[in-house]
């Protein structure tokens, strides 16, 4: 490879990384209700990002969810309004207070624009993540909808089922933080740079 073709490369990877790092975005969540909460829970932690931190979730109780239905249980979301999905990520129940076996195995996730009538999506196998703090799980789908209901389906043998933390992405393009942008007119300033000299050479 030559040099004009070796610089022409790098510059158009670092521009298709720069573009790629902005096109997650994590989708605001108006509210959430549950089907039953134990009374020492609040379903608003799922949303909150009450024990978050760093991509990961602490074990302690008073930041996660948990249904008083036995071993399943209903959440319907409300993102406000129709959002196109790429997928979600989960932080299921998992290790701390009070038994990783608690945590949702089997998941349907189903969607609705009314909140009445719902579609299924996709079913799902969740880990168990015994850990302490708690690391995400990244379920992807496709679907444009306002509801987003969880049907918890089973667990892992607890008398309870629970969840620590969800958030749901969409495709749209962030706008990019300086650096992103800095890294983008990096690259196209090398090819740029690179063509004009070719152009240059050939008259």
């Amino acid at each position: 490879m030559t040099q004009r073709n070796s610089i022409l490369a790098v510059a158009a990877f670092a521009s298709v990384l720069a573009m790629g790092s902005a096109q997650a975005a994590i989708v605001p969540i108006a509210g959430v209700t549950a089907s039953s909460t134990f009374f020492s829970y609040d379903v608003n932690n799922l949303i909150n990002g009450s024990g978050l931190s760093g991509g990961l979730h602490d074990g302690d109780f008073h930041n996660k969810w948990m249904t008083d239905q036995g071993d399943h249980g209903l959440l319907i979301f409300d993102l406000g309004s129709t959002k196109a999905l790429t997928g979600a990520t989960v932080w299921n129940y998992g290790g701390g207070c009070c038994g990783d076996d608690r945590s949702v195995q089997d998941l349907h996730i189903l969607g609705s624009n009314d909140g009445a009538t719902f579609f299924h999506i996709k079913y799902f196998t969740l880990d168990q993540t015994p850990t302490d703090p708690i690391p995400g799980q990244d379920l992807a789908f496709a679907a444009s909808y306002r509801y987003l209901m969880f049907d918890l389906l089973d667990n892992y043998g607890a008398d309870y089922t629970g969840l620590s933390e969800v958030q749901f992405s969409d495709g749209r393009g962030g706008v990019p933080e300086p650096a992103t942008w800095a890294l983008m007119l990096t690259g196209f300033g090398l090819a740029g740079a690179t063509l004009r000299r070719r152009a240059r050479a050939v008259s």
